[in-house]
Parts: structure tokens; C-alpha cells; sequence
């Protein structure tokens, strides 16, 4: 079970990535994004080859994801083995994990969140998006904002109180080379 967890919050993680790049490139991210048939699947998958708005690495990525998002059906049809495709998840997880990155293309980071999120659906799986009922998402980004400037003048102190008290509101937040992530604890 405690691998499992730690499986699926890989997938959680590897999701809520690709939303916050997104959200930095000021584009909404639909919730219960996914292909409702194969055929239209195939399509995607067929249209992630050689794409004209991939760079290079990303086509790579492509290709190989590509190749698992195939396997992952082959597994299914040999006797529903839901085991080994779960395993093509969690290497479509890796690849992305290892190309999205902040400068990386809006075309190839909406196909693997569409790939990922039609993959999980099979199979009955849903990550849920934050749950950010009952919080001031406004102010909680303008003390991030008012930190990140404090970082900026080099103010630790500032910073740091910034940080305790988002954490006494009930806000974690994490530093990454896309930004400042935050999510309720």
C-alpha cells in the first residue's frame, strides 16, 4: 500500500507540474481533461509524432511516450492486465518528469496532460485538483509575490516571516526553478 501511495503521488506530482507551467504561461488547464474513444486517442497519439510546435527534445519525449501510451493498451488487452499498464503510466510519468520543464512547449505540455489524464480515466483513477475552498488565493499570492521581492533585496528575515505565517495560515509553500508552488496543509 506505502508504494502505491508513493506511486500515485508521483502521478500527483508529475500532473500538478504541468498545471503550474501552464499556469506561469497564463493558460487554463481544463479539469477532467481526457479522450472519451480510442479512435480519437490514437489520433493524439499519432499527431504527438514529429509535431512542428515540439522542439527536439520534446519529439523524443513524444516518441517514447507514444510507445508506452501503446503498451499500456496491449497490456490491457492481455487479459485486463492492469499491473503492467500502470507501469506504462509510471514511465510516461518519468519521461515527462524529465522534459517538462518551464520553457517547454505549450503544444507538448497540454498532449502529455491529456495522455496522462485519458490513461488514469481507464482505469478508474482520478487525481483531484487542489482544494483551495476557503482560502484567500489573492492574498496568499500577493505575500508570495511580497517574499519573492523580499528575496530579491536579499531581506531573509522578511522572507522567512513571510513563510511562517502562510504557514500558520495553513499554506505550504515550496521554492522551484519554475516559481514559488503553494498548497494548503
Amino acid at each position: 500500500l506505502e508504494s502505491s501511495k508513493i506511486s500515485l503521488q508521483r502521478i500527483e506530482n508529475c500532473i500538478k507540474n504541468i498545471k503550474f507551467i501552464l499556469k506561469n504561461k497564463n493558460i487554463d488547464v481544463e479539469e477532467d481533461n481526457k479522450v472519451d474513444n480510442i479512435n480519437d486517442f490514437n489520433e493524439l497519439l499519432n499527431d504527438l509524432k514529429d509535431c512542428k510546435d515540439f522542439s527536439d527534445t520534446e519529439n523524443e519525449a513524444a516518441k517514447k511516450i507514444s510507445e508506452h501510451a501503446t503498451k499500456y493498451f496491449e497490456k490491457l488487452n492481455d487479459d485486463f492486465n492492469t499491473s503492467d499498464a500502470e507501469t506504462e503510466i509510471y514511465e510516461i510519468v518519468r519521461i515527462v518528469n524529465s522534459t517538462a520543464k518551464e520553457d517547454s512547449s505549450i503544444a507538448f505540455l497540454n498532449s502529455v496532460l491529456l495522455i496522462i489524464d485519458t490513461l488514469l480515466c481507464i482505469l478508474g483513477i482520478k487525481i483531484k485538483s487542489e482544494d483551495n475552498e476557503g482560502v484567500d488565493v489573492a492574498l496568499i499570492e500577493s505575500m508570495i509575490a511580497e517574499r519573492t521581492e523580499a528575496k530579491k533585496a536579499k531581506d531573509f528575515k522578511k522572507a522567512d516571516e513571510i513563510r511562517e505565517n502562510l504557514l500558520n495560515m495553513g499554506i505550504e509553500i515550496e521554492d522551484t526553478r519554475q516559481g514559488v508552488k503553494w498548497k494548503k496543509v
